[in-house]
């Protein structure tokens, strides 16, 4: 009977009070609800920052590019290579440039730092590696922020590239160089870091490697002696057969000869020992096939030439042909008329008289 009458009274006493526990119940509920949506929040950001890098809508990308005045020089003189760095936008806290070149062709006089550089605003002022190495043809430049926990560096340009650092090069020697990134097997941070050469952001509190591209450098640098004859060796002699004082006439039928480039490159023009019958003025036509007689360029014609004197006759292609070094090709020409007016000179041993032009 006493258990009866305790119940009664508690459940009385609980419908006049559910008013008082609805509102108590609510002011539990309302920091767990404020959690769960900040919570919920976060996660939908951090996967829509996610989802935009992965599809590049995002600005989290960064290049880096090697830029100088102009692209050719004369040896001895000192040039400015400026790395420029631009993240579109996004906060980066570090970075490394391993760059490499040919050390026989080319001297690094040394390396400035982008924070050194006043006309442009530095955006990693902690220098943590600078060094060149000439013995292995290297330049290693590591930067950070300097700021504590790694927090990134929240003033740099957005719509203009920033100067990452400087180096300044000089040319041992006459030729063609190539400043380029180079990039390490294994990276710092993720399967998408290029290892060697990064630019560091945060991502949901991790490192992240923003880097997607990278643009070479490509210097030219000459004596004064190679600069006035650079037309003339841009396109040399590789293949040729000069000797010979036989006669093979020709008439309107191709007749060819075979050759094999030592070299890969450009093939502009050819030349062949000829000369003419008779009197009146003569030209010849020539192509080049591959090895099984199928045309490679369309026909070409010499100038106009008189007399039975042999001499080169040159026969320039509108269109250049890619030739591949150790390729086996022919040299096909004809000439002007039905009848037999014009000869190619040969050697009755090493076969007729032709010469290559393979520019670079």
């Amino acid at each position: 009977m006493k258990i009866k009458t305790a119940i009664f009274v508690f459940t009385r006493r609980l419908k006049n009070n559910k008013k008082i526990v609805f509102a108590f119940l609510s002011l539990a509920l309302i920091p767990v609800i404020f959690l769960a949506s900040f919570a919920a929040g976060s996660l939908r950001e951090s996967m829509d920052l996610r989802q935009e890098a992965a599809t590049n809508k995002s600005p989290l990308v960064a290049t880096l590019s090697l830029k100088s005045q102009q692209t050719s020089y004369k040896i001895g003189e000192e040039v400015e290579v400026d790395i420029k760095l631009n993240t579109g936008g996004t906060p980066v806290y570090a970075g490394q440039v391993r760059i490499g070149y040919n050390k026989t062709r080319l001297q690094v006089l040394g390396v400035v730092p982008g924070k050194d550089i006043s006309q442009s605003p530095a955006m990693l002022t902690e220098i943590l590696v600078n060094n060149v190495k000439e013995e292995e043809g290297t330049v290693f430049l590591d930067q950070g922020t300097g700021l504590p926990s790694g927090l990134p560096y929240q003033n740099q340009n957005a719509s203009t590239p920033g100067i990452y650092g400087r180096l300044k090069v000089k040319a041992i020697l006459a030729g063609k160089v190539t400043l380029y990134f180079k990039y390490a097997n294994t990276p710092r941070y993720g399967t998408q870091a290029k290892g060697d050469t990064d630019v560091l952001t945060l991502l949901d509190g991790s490192p992240a490697d923003i880097l997607v591209s990278s643009s070479n450098l490509k210097l030219t640098f000459t004596s004064e002696e190679v600069e006035k004859e650079t037309k003339l060796e841009a396109c040399e002699i590789n293949s040729c057969q000069e000797d010979g004082i036989g006669k093979d006439s020709l008439d309107k039928n191709f007749k060819s000869v075979s050759f094999t480039p030592t070299l890969s490159g450009r093939l502009e023009k050819v030349a062949i020992k000829a000369g003419g019958f008779g009197v009146g003025t003569r030209s010849v036509f020539c192509k080049i096939t591959d090895k099984n007689n199928r045309d490679l360029t369309p026909e070409a014609r010499s100038s106009t030439f008189s007399g039975q004197t042999p001499d080169w006759r040159e026969v320039n292609f509108s269109t250049p042909l890619d030739i591949v070094a150790g390729t086996s090709y022919k040299i096909a020409c004809r000439g002007s008329e039905a009848w037999s007016g014009v000869f190619w000179v040969l050697d009755w041993t090493k076969g007729k008289t032709y010469r290559t032009f393979i520019c670079h």
